[in-house]
């Protein structure tokens, strides 16, 4: 039986570098695109152990009062509701961002071809 304990502090370059493999090897894929789905892999991971702070009443994506129409995009994280879903939209650039900027300081550089 193999007991596998959580790591204080991550290694995000061997990780990104196990997930370029798995995407290269595993799923056929060039080491350009797998770089790229690896990474998106690697930034889903960090906002999941790094979430965005929630803020009472305020949408997370706009920064502007809750409505009536609100969206629960995470464990209460909120924003507003609207048909062109721009608040959602905005929330994820933002928590893209923090993750790019904290895999950057992990030593994960941003790989060529990667979109936001």
């Amino acid at each position: 039986m193999t007991i596998q304990l959580e790591r204080e502090e991550e290694d995000w370059v061997g990780d990104f570098h196990r997930r370029c493999i798995h995407w290269t090897v595993g799923r056929h894929r060039s080491p350009a695109e797998a770089a790229v789905l690896a990474f998106g892999d690697c930034l889903w991971r960090w906002h999941a152990k790094h979430p965005e702070p929630k803020q009472e009443g305020v949408c997370v994506g706009c920064g502007e009062p809750l409505g009536e129409h609100n969206i629960d995009v995470d464990d209460g994280i909120l924003v507003h509701y609207d048909t062109e879903f721009n608040c959602l939209r905005c929330y994820g650039d933002i928590w893209r961002r923090r993750a790019v900027i904290g895999l950057q300081k992990a030593g994960v550089l941003t790989p060529a071809g990667w979109v936001p």
